[in-house]
């Protein structure tokens, strides 16, 4: 919701949304947002100077990078501060002026946040998405040139079509082997399919699939397959 309401006071105040970095100009704006609604980021683009670039602030969703609530980021990151609590029922009319004790729960709400995003960057992980980050570092831990090896780079049209089929996952730490050490763990053989419906005309189906098989004892990985099926509907 917070990028809604930074979209309705840009265009209230003479900004203009563009799609393009080459229409970019004084009191302009650039937003990332996903096909289902989901803010990644808004630039927001102020005077130009001579050297025709332009002063900038970008936004980013935190909760993408640090997916926790506000009390618990101050739990996890063993923050001085914690989350504050006020009487969320109370009527509060319209117009009505915030007192000392709301003014208190939303700066130690920011502060949080911001404490916490701040060991995040000192670490280095200044991506987007907490995502980004962690493809970022495993990058940097095996290398680059070890990295194009295992993982073939895709031309743009095929980027493009596999993405439509990528709606991203998640990952779960159990409570039980939180911040411990865990050794004598099992790689498990996986097989990852992604089908991607790229068009149907007519009686036509285009599908692709990709498959990505991990030789465990070897440790070697298999690049991707890419097949294309074309199958003839009844």
């Amino acid at each position: 919701m917070t990028g809604e309401f930074i979209i309705y006071y840009l265009l209230k105040n003479g900004f203009k949304h563009v799609t393009d970095k080459k229409d970019i100009e004084e009191n302009t704006f650039l937003t990332i947002i996903s096909d289902m609604g989901q803010f990644y980021s808004i630039e927001v683009y102020f005077k130009k100077y001579k050297n025709r670039t332009c002063k900038k602030i970008t936004f980013y969703d935190s909760l993408k990078i640090i997916p926790f609530s506000v009390k618990d980021i101050a739990k996890s990151f063993g923050l001085p501060i914690s989350k504050l609590e006020i009487d969320y029922k109370k009527e509060r009319e319209k117009g009505h002026i915030l007192t000392s004790e709301e003014k208190d729960y939303i700066k130690n709400d920011v502060l949080i946040v911001a404490k916490a995003l701040n060991v995040i960057f000192n670490e280095g992980l200044t991506k987007m998405t907490q995502a980004s980050n962690a493809l970022s570092d495993f990058r940097k831990i095996i290398k680059e040139n070890k990295f194009e090896h295992y993982y073939i780079h895709l031309d743009k049209v095929l980027d493009e079509e596999i993405r439509k089929s990528y709606k991203g996952g998640f990952t779960y730490l159990s409570p039980e082997y939180k911040e411990k050490d865990v050794r004598k763990t099992v790689l498990f053989l996986m097989l990852i399919r992604y089908i991607l419906l790229l068009c149907t005309m007519k009686n036509i189906l285009l599908v692709s699939l990709s498959f990505l098989r991990v030789n465990i004892k070897k440790i070697k990985y298999m690049t991707y397959i890419y097949k294309y099926l074309i199958v003839l509907l009844n």
